[in-house]
C-alpha cells in the first residue's frame, strides 16, 4: 500500500472515508432540487399547495441519487493523496457536471423569465407592482443560493478531473485551496440565510459600513479640530 508519514488507519476506514466524501455530494444535488424549486414557482407560477406533493421529491430524488453513487464507488474507494476518494477514471465526476450544467441553465431560464416579463408588463403600464417586487426577491435569492454552489463544487470537480489525468500530484496548493472549500457548502448556504434574516429585520451591514466610509465623511474625520481637552 502508500506510505504516507504520521498516517494511521485500515483499508476499511479509508473506503468509509471515500464512501461519506462521495455522499457529500448529495448537496449538490439538493442545490439543484433548490433551482428546480424556484423554477417552479417563479417561471410557472406553482403555489405552495401544487409545490408541496413535490416538495418530498425534491429531497428524495438527490439523497437516493447521493446514496447510489456512493455505494457504487465502493470498489474504488482509495488514496488519493490528500484523503481517501473514488479513485475511478472520470465517472464519479459525471454527476457533479451534469448538476452545475442543470442548475446553470435553469438560472439562466429563469433571468430570461423575469426580463421578457418585466419588459412585456412596461409597454403597458408605469412603474412596478408588487408582484414585480416579490419575483426579484426571490429571483435575487436563488441567485445567492447558487452562487455557494459555484464556490464549492466546480474548484472540487476541477481538483478530481486533475486526480484523474495525475496533474494534481504536482500543484499541491491547488489541491488544499478546492478540498478546503468542498465542506463549505453549509456554511455558503448558510450565509445566505442570514443575509436573508437581516435584509428582513432592516439591518444592513455592507450599507452602513460603505456610508461610514464616504469620502466626505472620512475628510471630516481627518479634518475636524482636535478637542480642547486633549490639546497640550
Amino acid at each position: 500500500g502508500d506510505f504516507i508519514y504520521g498516517s494511521q488507519g485500515t483499508k476499511a476506514m479509508c473506503t468509509a472515508q471515500g464512501f461519506f466524501i462521495q455522499l457529500g455530494t448529495t448537496s449538490a444535488f439538493l442545490n439543484v432540487s433548490l433551482a428546480i424549486f424556484y423554477l417552479c414557482s417563479i417561471k410557472y407560477s406553482m403555489g405552495s399547495a401544487s409545490m408541496a406533493k413535490r416538495k418530498i421529491w425534491l429531497f428524495i430524488v438527490p439523497i437516493l441519487i447521493g446514496f447510489g453513487c456512493a455505494f457504487a464507488g465502493l470498489p474504488f474507494y482509495d488514496n488519493m493523496f490528500m484523503w481517501c476518494n473514488n479513485s475511478a477514471d472520470w465517472w464519479p465526476e459525471i454527476p457533479i457536471v451534469i448538476a452545475i450544467i442543470v442548475a446553470t441553465s435553469i438560472m439562466a431560464s429563469l433571468y430570461l423569465h423575469v426580463y421578457r416579463t418585466e419588459k412585456a408588463a412596461r409597454e403597458y403600464r408605469v412603474g412596478s407592482s408588487e408582484k414585480d417586487k416579490r419575483t426579484k426577491a426571490t429571483l435575487l435569492q436563488c441567485f445567492w443560493y447558487l452562487i455557494s454552489f459555484y464556490f464549492t463544487w466546480p474548484p472540487y470537480l476541477a481538483l478530481q478531473m486533475m486526480w484523474s489525468s495525475g496533474k494534481a500530484y504536482s500543484m499541491y496548493g491547488f489541491a488544499i485551496f478546492a478540498g478546503a472549500l468542498v465542506p463549505l457548502q453549509g456554511f455558503w448556504n448558510f450565509c445566505t440565510y442570514i443575509r436573508t434574516r437581516m435584509r428582513i429585520s432592516g439591518y444592513r451591514p455592507m450599507s452602513t459600513l460603505v456610508s461610514y466610509m464616504s469620502p466626505s465623511k472620512i475628510r471630516a474625520a481627518f479634518s475636524r479640530p482636535p478637542d480642547a481637552s486633549t490639546s497640550i
